[in-house]
């Protein structure tokens, strides 16, 4: 997970859960966390203007954890101890990130 974190990535890709995975075999458990309300999708626009949702790319998305202390967890011992003691390193755009969104889904904002 730590390598996940530490690149920049521009949309969700089922192939980081496992190789060569798609939409058919992960997608329902992905919906899933998503109404469970683990998780925030953030969808990209095919072009920018209202409304918003007219424009989403179904397809193309990020996924985004809904507790970002729940998303430090996931990452390796060493790592969690280093944002811990406030050393982000490579994290930082992405737990950055990762708490904006988790501030304006909260606000029931939509992404």
């Amino acid at each position: 997970m730590t390598h996940i974190l530490a690149r920049d990535y521009k949309k969700f890709s089922y192939a980081v859960v496992e190789k060569r995975a798609c939409a058919r075999k992960y997608g329902d458990s992905l919906q899933w966390l998503h109404d469970a309300g683990i998780v925030s999708f953030c969808h990209n626009l095919e072009a920018i203007g209202l409304p918003l949702e007219g424009n989403a790319m179904e397809g193309n998305f990020k996924a985004y954890m809904r507790d970002t202390e729940l998303l430090v967890s996931t990452l390796e011992d060493g790592s969690r101890a280093d944002i811990m003691g406030d050393n982000l390193g490579i994290y930082k755009g992405a737990i950055y990130e990762n708490i904006v969104t988790d501030i304006l889904a909260k606000q029931g904002r939509k992404l």
